[in-house]
């Protein structure tokens, strides 16, 4: 009888120590679940700041664009008075 109690309280014992790596594993995967969703976020906000600047260079190229026609045609009116 005193043999099956030493090996339940082994067991027990064991169990607890898994217990206790799986809790600290659980613990480690929340935390990295945690970090994957922050850099998620901020992967997501620097693809709006990238879009948002790309946005912005293609209306300064649109005026850059009517601005250099506005003086080709003034280049050729002054041309064509010659």
């Amino acid at each position: 009888m005193n043999e099956i109690l030493v090996n339940l309280a082994e067991r027990q014992e064991r169990f607890e120590e898994i217990a206790q790596r799986l809790v600290g594993r659980q613990v480690t995967f929340e935390e990295t679940t945690q970090s994957l969703a922050e850099r998620q976020t901020k992967t997501q906000q620097t693809i709006l700041e990238v879009g948002q600047v790309m946005l912005n260079v293609a209306n300064a190229q649109e005026r850059t664009n009517e601005i250099l026609l506005t003086l080709a045609e003034r280049q050729v009116a002054t041309e064509g008075q010659r």
